[in-house]
């Protein structure tokens, strides 16, 4: 059966996606309230005033509906069974175990930062806790694409995996895009966001590359 990890390039593909995005977070994260980064968000959500449609809008509430801690928790379960249906049992714990992590370091980071969120346009969602990294962006990219990865290991067969893969990447964006347009995030917590869950995901899946078997 196909298995990405049997290919050695892959892990350096993985962690030097992990420290990229580790490095997009720090870098949003030391930027943070300095002129250019509050000129770039001003601009941002000034812009999207004028542009709100109700179509997109109801567009942005069902896309950012599907980032949700919750959402994402139990696809991954889903995604599990599928995995372990295919004799991939531990692969299976693969997006489940990136979305505690995600969960967790959301948390401490929204603890840390304690960013406000803006509020120079009407919600058309509801939010809570602090902004900065916005929590939707990271578990979209550390649950996306963690089950892309997982989901891909088991066809070898090129169209499925690259479909697999445009629709993980298309969603990570999408969620990202949507906490702006709703109004509950700042772009540069979405930029953070996509760093930190890049950095979750691609270190998960630059672990399991490294350490765990092919065959199971």
């Amino acid at each position: 059966m196909y298995d990405e990890r049997s290919d050695p390039g892959r892990y350096g593909l993985w962690l030097t996606l992990a420290w990229l995005g580790g490095g997009a977070f720090l870098v949003s994260a030391l930027t943070l309230n300095t002129a250019w980064v509050d000129a770039m968000d001003g601009t941002v959500i000034a812009w999207l005033e004028g542009h709100r449609v109700t179509v997109l809008t109801t567009v942005a509430r069902e896309t950012t509906a599907l980032a949700n801690a919750t959402t994402l928790l139990l696809v991954s379960l889903v995604a599990a069974v599928l995995l372990d249906a295919h004799h991939r049992r531990r692969l299976s714990l693969l997006p489940l175990a990136a979305m505690v992590v995600a969960i967790g370091v959301n948390y401490l980071a929204k603890a840390l930062f304690g960013r406000d969120r803006p509020e120079l346009l009407e919600w058309l969602t509801h939010a809570g806790h602090h902004a900065f990294p916005s929590g939707h962006a990271l578990y979209a990219a550390a649950g996306f694409i963690t089950l892309a990865f997982s989901l891909s290991c088991v066809t070898a067969i090129p169209w499925i995996r690259w479909a697999v893969w445009i629709v993980a990447v298309g969603l990570v964006l999408a969620v990202g895009l949507s906490r702006v347009y709703l109004g509950v995030h700042w772009p540069s917590d979405v930029i953070g966001g996509w760093g930190l869950g890049c950095a979750v995901a691609g270190g998960a899946i630059a672990v399991a590359g490294r350490w765990r078997p092919v065959e199971e």
